[in-house]
């Protein structure tokens, strides 16, 4: 057995410990899992919200909104706000934009919580968020995301505003919120399920005690640190040949539903992807991939139609109107007819993604069809 094949044999070994523990703890019921929360903005900022309304029905009054406070605010807002006037709202609209959550009291503090999962910054977000704050007299921004990137520079250059992830700050709290709610084992269990969530959706979801024990195993023997290197280059050759192997199936969808197929170069590769249309559209349904093959997003729009096909403004806007109500879709970039998050494809384990990606390409398009055969008429 080479030193590849003992590394990978022993990760197996924690990994299925690991899969034993879950099962016998239960630890694998997750109810907003099962209730497809995931990328959606939409539902993790009113989760958020009602976890931060101190009229929410946790019942826990102030006591989770000043603990976020206390961990993230500057010491201005934290020695000003009045949290027993506070007002937590979602999708608070202004001659601004339409901010994800607003927490303000009635001593003209605010706090703005631009809420990120794989959308893309609008343009000069943060800067009309920050003009919109200043009819306050304190204020603060906070930037979340999965992993706690920067905004865009058209949107947040020059702003000051702070930076959080759902991966350590927003898991952070929350754990805070555990602790609060102990007297609350409806809420307190909630919130752990969330906080598990949160660590699926951010890759910490492996159990710490076995993630140590492989890390162990590896800085331990020193033939397994060159292994590990290894397969860590190794992987994302794998993952590319596992995406270029759906070809076949992409040709079968296509011929199912009479759709043409143009397949990128370098699938799997970022900005690439694969797209359907039929031979009169001016338009396709496109689907393309991140940089880690770890998501696709699908859209509707003319990016790279053969001979440079491109929509007009006109048909950009019919189109925009008409989808606009696909509402179990998500529009994630201004620049597009139309967009979502694949979800199926975080969902799907890398091992099965062969077998369960294609049925879900096939479903989405075929909604897609659906909506759109009704155009013209």
């Amino acid at each position: 057995m080479t030193q590849i094949d003992s590394l990978l044999h022993q990760i197996q070994i924690i990994n299925t410990k690991n899969q034993e523990i879950l099962d016998a703890t239960g630890a694998r019921f997750n109810m907003f899992k099962l209730c497809g929360v995931n990328h959606y903005e939409n539902t993790h900022s009113s989760i958020l919200a009602e976890f931060l309304n101190p009229k929410g029905s946790h019942g826990l009054n102030i006591k989770l909104l000043k603990a976020f406070v206390d961990l993230f605010a500057s010491d201005d807002i934290k020695n000003s706000f009045n949290f027993e006037k506070a007002q937590v709202i979602t999708e608070y609209s202004t001659n601004y934009g339409r901010i994800d959550i607003v927490i303000k009291d009635n001593l003209q503090n605010i706090l703005i919580l631009e809420n990120k999962i794989y959308a893309v910054d609008q343009f000069e977000q943060l800067k009309r968020y920050h003009s919109y704050a200043q009819k306050y007299k304190k204020h603060e921004i906070f930037y979340l995301t999965l992993t706690g990137s920067e905004a865009s520079e058209h949107s947040g250059q020059s702003i000051v505003y702070t930076r959080l992830s759902y991966a350590i700050q927003i898991i952070q709290w929350l754990e805070q919120c555990v602790h609060i709610a102990v007297n609350h084992p409806i809420v307190r269990e909630t919130i752990n399920q969330y906080i598990n969530h949160l660590k699926t959706l951010t890759n910490q979801d492996m159990d710490i005690k076995n993630q140590d024990e492989i890390l162990k195993n590896i800085v331990d023997n020193p033939n397994y640190i060159k292994s590990a290197q290894q397969i860590h280059q190794i992987w994302d050759a794998c993952k590319k040949e596992i995406i270029n192997r759906l070809k076949p199936n992409l040709q079968e969808i296509a011929q199912k539903l009479n759709l043409e197929l143009y397949i990128g170069d370098n699938l799997g590769l970022n900005s690439t992807g694969f797209w359907f249309k039929k031979t009169e559209w001016d338009f396709s349904i496109l689907f393309w991939f991140d940089q880690n093959y770890e998501r696709i997003s699908v859209g509707i729009d003319d990016w790279k139609l053969p001979n440079g096909i491109k929509l007009t403004e006109e048909k950009k806007n019919k189109l925009s109107q008409f989808l606009k109500d696909f509402t179990i879709h998500k529009s994630i970039n201004h620049n597009w007819v139309w967009g979502t998050v694949f979800e199926a494809w975080s969902e799907c384990p890398w091992e099965d993604v062969q077998k369960e990606i294609p049925f879900e390409i096939e479903e989405i398009t075929s909604k897609i069809l659906n909506k759109l055969s009704t155009l013209n008429n």
